[in-house]
């Protein structure tokens, strides 16, 4: 369990204390059903996500359709930011969170890391599709994250 200590300390000089690490995701498909693809799992504990990035990896035709990203954690979830159209991407276009979940996805050449981080428990973040049921394009997934509690850790789903 978190420390209100704790919490208030990681604003305070998180970034000098806390480790950033990278978890390679999974590449997921744009096309199929419009269900949801898991792309990481926290396990023991609490994290602090700096950022998700995605990397088009096929480029996506022009299918109408939208995704977003989802924390489905084991008390409650939230959607990381609203649904985005990622129609006619070509492979290297970037997609990214911009910590305020009213946000739509960053999508373009060069995207930033959230000015504000999450701090996430455990579960699994997902990519929400919607009406992708004709589309082509994948797209891979980073997380950038560090441990608040001992022991929790981040697994590509």
């Amino acid at each position: 369990m978190l420390s209100r200590n704790r919490v208030k300390g990681l604003f305070e000089d998180y970034s000098t204390s806390l480790p950033v690490k990278k978890t390679k995701g999974p590449e997921v498909s744009l096309s199929g059903n419009a269900d949801a693809r898991s792309l990481f799992v926290v396990h023991n504990g609490t994290i602090l996500v700096h950022g998700i990035v995605g990397v088009f990896t096929e480029a996506s035709d022009g299918a109408q359709g939208g995704v977003a990203v989802n924390a489905n954690l084991d008390h409650g979830g939230t959607n990381l930011c609203t649904v985005t159209d990622v129609d006619d991407q070509e492979v290297g276009t970037l997609i990214s969170i911009t910590g305020t979940v009213s946000d739509a996805l960053l999508v373009g050449s060069v995207v930033n890391f959230p000015s504000k981080q999450l701090l996430l428990g455990e579960g699994t973040m997902k990519l929400e599709l919607s009406d992708y049921t004709d589309s082509t394009g994948k797209i891979q997934f980073y997380l950038f994250w560090s441990p608040v509690e001992d022991g929790a850790y981040v697994l590509s789903a």
